[in-house]
């Protein structure tokens, strides 16, 4: 997952969440990848509102999945700066990195 930038007046982002398996391999099970949103930005619709979280399913014999999350910033007059969202996954079987996408503050 890449570092996104969320611009003020933006209504909404869709953010592309990818798993990969490690190496060149392909995997003779499914992996399951869960996500969760952390970071400096409030998700409770003080800062942004997101899609349904969701799992990232590899399939077996495949190196990779992607999902869609849709984050939509909320326009508030308050001045606090750039926040970040941090997507977290949490797998059990495979090394999982974070994404940081930054909310730009424009008050």
């Amino acid at each position: 997952m890449h570092l996104k930038h969320i611009p003020p007046g933006t209504t909404s982002r869709a953010v592309k969440c990818l798993s990969t398996t490690p190496g060149r391999g392909r995997r003779s099970r499914v992996s399951t990848v869960t996500l969760s949103l952390s970071g400096t930005a409030d998700g409770s619709g003080i800062d942004y509102t997101a899609g349904t979280l969701s799992t990232i399913t590899i399939p077996a014999n495949s190196t990779s999945a992607t999902i869609t999350l849709t984050l939509t910033p909320t326009n508030d007059e308050i001045v606090e700066g750039d926040e970040v969202v941090k997507v977290v996954g949490v797998s059990g079987d495979l090394a999982v990195s974070s994404a940081w996408i930054t909310i730009e503050d424009d008050d």
